[in-house]
């Protein structure tokens, strides 16, 4: 159980484990590197505008 930071079975098995907060989070929400980049998508668009003008202006 990712939740509770927990396994067990039928046989009365116990454990608790530790994991971190973040990487935790990703695992519980189904998070990629990829999916974690996009959620900046629209800074990443400004960010890239922003560059293509300066390298537009110098004719590169």
């Amino acid at each position: 159980d990712l939740e509770r930071c927990a396994v067990s079975d039928d046989a009365d098995f116990d454990a608790s484990f530790r994991i971190d907060d973040f990487r935790r989070h990703c695992l519980l929400e189904g998070l990629d590197d990829i999916a974690l980049t996009l959620r900046h998508e629209s800074e990443i668009r400004h960010y890239e505008s922003a560059r293509a003008r300066w390298r537009d202006s110098h004719g590169v």
